[in-house]
């Protein structure tokens, strides 16, 4: 499972890493009356042309990581990155259980993530937020997760 992440692409590499996590974990959830929801789509940002489709709800969207590094040695660079991690929804409760699932995932795969070249995983601080769009109510909520990775840089003379 996962790439390791290297200096070429790491954004990209980081990026699928967290989103094959959620895929293999983070599929449905069943709310009161049991109904199951189930997650459409998970994707890198959000469908704005689609907004006001009630049919593409819910959705996870896995930012792109921002990555600042410094410089560890000659040859070796460190990333203290992070993460947004946002589920959209038309269901309050929806939203309140995924962001759970998520969060567990994480929890539950940081030793995948640490062979991987991503340590030191740190949930940061969880956000909502609701908004009507086309008489419909679409609640978000978001995730942040902090981390470090380090990796050889391409050193030539």
């Amino acid at each position: 499972m996962g790439n390791r992440v290297i200096k070429t692409n790491k954004e990209g590499t980081i990026w699928k890493n967290f989103k094959e996590i959620i895929e293999e974990n983070v599929v449905s959830t069943t709310i009161a009356g049991n109904i199951t929801v189930t997650i459409k789509s998970i994707t890198n940002e959000f469908p704005f042309t689609q907004i006001e489709n009630s049919a593409i709800y819910p959705i996870i969207v896995i930012e792109t990581p921002s990555l600042p590094t410094e410089n560890l040695t000659f040859k070796k660079e460190k990333v203290n990155g992070s993460i947004n991690i946002s589920v959209y929804t038309n269901q309050a409760q929806s939203a309140e259980a995924f962001l759970s699932l998520i969060s567990d995932a994480i929890d539950s795969k940081k030793h995948v993530l640490s062979e991987l070249g991503i340590k030191q995983i740190q949930k940061g601080e969880t956000t909502g937020d609701m908004v009507v769009r086309g008489g419909m109510k679409i609640h978000v909520k978001t995730i942040s997760i902090e981390f470090k990775c380090g990796y050889i840089k391409e050193v030539g003379f």
